[in-house]
């Protein structure tokens, strides 16, 4: 009897001893996200210097550029936002493109930049466009640009971006 009353007082102290310790991680959590992570010494930073810069080839690489451009602007990301995109795309119509372009325009403040896509003949048609991602690297007036993969999960910003020396 006695060692049934011990467990059943021990089960629901360790239940509370895991309750509190998860509560204190979540906490932790929670703080850590809502943090600005601000550090006075990036105030003085222009930060029109500096952009995450992506491209989009077709309709689903848009939709998932958009997202991830939410992702930026819900992070309160400062370097700017530059979308490359087919120049066949019309920003004016009333197609999936056109209204995804002129969300990412209107809601995340990204720059619209209309391009050729580079393709090149490939046994594999999957990566035929993939050359286009080397655009990025055309994009001089930046002091620094973080090319962003369509398929990437955002969690953080970089705010070290700006202060990385040369």
């Amino acid at each position: 009897m006695l060692i049934a009353s011990r467990y059943y007082l021990t089960l629901p102290v360790l239940s509370f001893m895991i309750l509190l310790w998860q509560l204190h991680n979540y906490k932790e959590l929670l703080s850590s996200r809502g943090k600005s992570s601000f550090d006075p010494n990036l105030e003085a930073i222009n930060w029109a210097e500096f952009a995450y810069v992506q491209y989009a080839t077709d309709t689903d690489y848009l939709c998932n550029a958009v997202m991830l451009f939410e992702s930026l602007e819900r992070l309160r990301s400062l370097p700017e936002r530059v979308l490359l995109f087919p120049s066949h795309f019309d920003l004016k119509s009333e197609s999936v493109e056109g209204r995804l372009l002129r969300k990412a325009l209107a809601e995340y403040r990204v720059r619209l930049m209309p391009i050729e896509v580079q393709t090149r003949p490939a046994d594999d048609t999957t990566w035929t466009d993939s050359y286009t991602k080397l655009l990025v690297f055309n994009r001089t007036e930046y002091k620094r640009v973080i090319s962003l993969d369509s398929d990437a999960i955002l969690l953080q910003v970089f705010r070290t971006l700006a202060t990385i020396t040369s």
